[in-house]
């Protein structure tokens, strides 16, 4: 999942909210804990990671979230000042509950989900996967068709 929020700039701003929604979401619980590079070794806390960006900005930030051993879980997010305000971009039934709480509650901006067979274990070692996206066309009834041996036939 790839999301992007962008925050009106103000000193009660505190990040970290949108990807905790999610998380939560997603495992029932929020992140266990973040860092600034791997292995990420402080404890979840919304408010130290806004500290740690505002004192880099205008600075981007970047940042790694980890789950716990019982709902792992790995995120990675930027943050970044834009004229637009503080940007927040982490890089089923589920997905449609966690986008409706980041576009109701977290200035949601955009976002693309994926889905496809993996792994649990992300301490794995990597392998390639396809992209889970796949080409959607829609066709009007009154198009032809084309048949692999050439023929053409109405809908």
């Amino acid at each position: 999942m790839s999301f992007r929020a962008i925050h009106p700039a103000d000193e009660r701003l505190v990040l970290g909210g949108a990807l905790e929604a999610v998380w939560r979401e997603l495992t029932g619980e929020p992140p266990a804990g973040w860092g600034t590079e791997e292995p990420a070794n402080l404890p979840w806390s919304p408010r130290q990671l806004t500290d740690v960006a505002y004192e880099r900005g205008p600075r981007p930030t970047w940042l790694v979230a980890v789950g716990s051993p019982e709902r792992p879980g790995l995120a990675t997010v930027r943050i970044s000042r834009t004229e637009g305000g503080v940007e927040e971009m982490p890089t089923d039934t589920e997905m449609i509950r966690a986008a409706e709480v980041l576009a109701t509650r977290h200035d949601l901006q955009s976002m693309l989900v994926q889905v496809r067979r993996a792994r649990r274990d992300p301490s794995r070692r990597a392998s390639w996967a396809r992209s889970a996206v796949r080409r959607c066309t829609t066709r009007s009834r009154a198009t032809p068709r084309t048949s692999r041996d050439g023929r053409t036939s109405s809908a």
